[in-house]
């Protein structure tokens, strides 16, 4: 992780001074926690409306759009 800090241009001091003493771990954890609860194996997960979208393509994307605004009377 540190690497990839460096690679996006992170302060690399804060990042591993942060990362070495645990100061987001019970977000982390939270995070991990939370996606476990809703079914999430990988990312990217994407979900329109509360679904998950099991298409990740521009166009399983939009079809997901289009049935959720079908849905809502939108279209």
């Amino acid at each position: 992780m540190k690497k990839y800090a460096t690679e996006v241009g992170l302060d690399r001091a804060r990042f591993d001074a942060e990362l070495d003493r645990g100061i987001h771990a019970a977000d982390v954890k939270r995070d991990l926690d939370e996606g476990q609860m809703n079914g999430i194996e990988s990312t990217p997960t994407i979900f329109v409306n509360g679904v998950m979208l099991l298409e990740l393509s521009p166009e399983g994307l939009r079809a997901a759009i289009d049935k959720a605004l079908s849905r809502a009377g939108v279209r």
